[in-house]
């Protein structure tokens, strides 16, 4: 067998749900509730973890790290 690689969160966290079906990691193929949770996934892949990133970078200076945490927070507390 090949080795094969995936990079992407959702899409490993979907292998990996997938590949141990019994656990009921994630909701079967065609359910509405599968589709969501994947919807879900993408939007903190995509748009939540961006703002954290300053917070990880070096160049980012010390004082803005707090208003960056902030502002974090609030798209954090929009989710429910």
């Amino acid at each position: 067998m090949t080795a094969q690689l995936l990079t992407e969160g959702v899409a490993i966290m979907q292998y990996l749900a997938d590949s141990v079906p019994d656990r009921q990691l994630l909701a079967p193929v065609s359910s509405l509730a599968r589709y969501h949770t994947l919807e879900w996934l993408n939007y903190i892949a995509t748009e939540l973890h961006k703002g954290f990133t300053p917070l990880f970078r070096p160049d980012t200076p010390e004082t803005l790290k707090p208003a960056v945490s902030r502002r974090s927070g609030k798209e954090i507390s929009v989710c429910g």
